[in-house]
């Protein structure tokens, strides 16, 4: 129910935002993974199980990543690129995994900690305190009481009034960037990229 909630939101604004999904969630849930993709946001891998990868041997940890992207094959017909290890956590074991499996790593430079703060406010301060052109902000869309769609209906209208521009992952690691904003910069010159993922 977030999910579709936070789409709206996205939809209603024109941003784009990247998905990171674990691949069990796909399982349980293939109509809302559809969704996400039929409305054009893109797909990252975030493991089949989200267990912590680096308490793995290289053969469990590899089968981590593929599981996921055997589902996001079979249920989406997508195979991503991306990857985000669970908790941020990552190690040069998982690194080299990520990289055998052709995946580019993408952690996160704004944490909105939506999973554990139930106060949209705070939400809404900490990504606006912490922002900068470039930043990925990082959000949830499966916690339990989750302010995440209140927060992000009051930070999607800040940024863009601040000349932010949300993209996705991918095309901010391109350093692409959409057609000029109108909006007026106040603390980000006009069009400066930053991802929701």
């Amino acid at each position: 129910s977030y999910t579709y909630r936070i789409l709206d939101i996205l939809d209603r604004y024109g941003v784009k935002a990247t998905f990171f999904m674990i691949g069990t969630n796909v399982e349980y849930y293939p109509e809302v993974a559809k969704e996400v993709l039929r409305r054009g946001h893109e797909i990252g891998n975030h493991t089949y199980s989200h267990s912590r990868l680096t308490k793995m041997d290289g053969s469990t940890l590899t089968e981590e990543l593929m599981k996921c992207e055997a589902v996001m094959e079979k249920t989406l017909g997508h195979r991503p690129t991306l990857f985000r290890p669970p908790e941020g956590v990552v190690s040069e074991a998982v690194r080299s995994c990520a990289d055998c499996r052709g995946y580019t790593v993408v952690l996160w430079s704004v944490d909105t900690r939506d999973w554990e703060t139930k106060e949209t406010g705070a939400i809404v301060n900490h990504v606006m305190r912490e922002v900068r052109p470039g930043a990925i902000v990082l959000m949830h869309d499966y916690t339990a009481h989750s302010k995440t769609p209140e927060a992000l209906e009051i930070v999607l209208p800040k940024l863009l009034a601040q000349g932010y521009e949300p993209v996705t992952v991918s095309r901010l690691i391109a350093g692409e960037s959409a057609a000029p904003s109108d909006s007026d910069a106040s603390s980000a010159s006009p069009s400066s990229p930053l991802s929701l993922s």
